[in-house]
């Protein structure tokens, strides 16, 4: 049941694969801290219209929208905003 969770979904474009394995090794905990977890990662298929095959998505499933919010500003995550924005492009949240 989905009634009250929160989900965070990342788009993005990498350019640097090394890159992005540091950024993920030192993001992820901080998931964790909000009682988050990942529940998809990967470059999507289409199965009607265009998806862009470089993008890649990202789902954070929290228990509230309220803990997704506080993940995304925590002083933890934060700084790593920069750090994903250095090795991809095209980022959303």
């Amino acid at each position: 049941m989905l009634v009250g969770k929160g989900f965070v979904v990342v788009s993005f474009v990498v350019h640097d694969e090394e890159g992005l394995a540091t950024h993920s090794e030192a993001a992820t905990p901080t998931v964790g801290l909000h009682g988050g977890r990942f529940i998809a990662s990967g470059m999507p298929e289409a199965l009607q219209g265009n998806w862009p095959r470089e993008h890649r998505i990202t789902v954070i499933e929290f228990p509230s929208e309220g803990a997704a919010r506080a993940w995304f500003g925590s002083p933890e995550y934060q700084p790593h905003i920069a750090g994903l924005e250095a090795i991809a492009h095209d980022v959303s949240f």
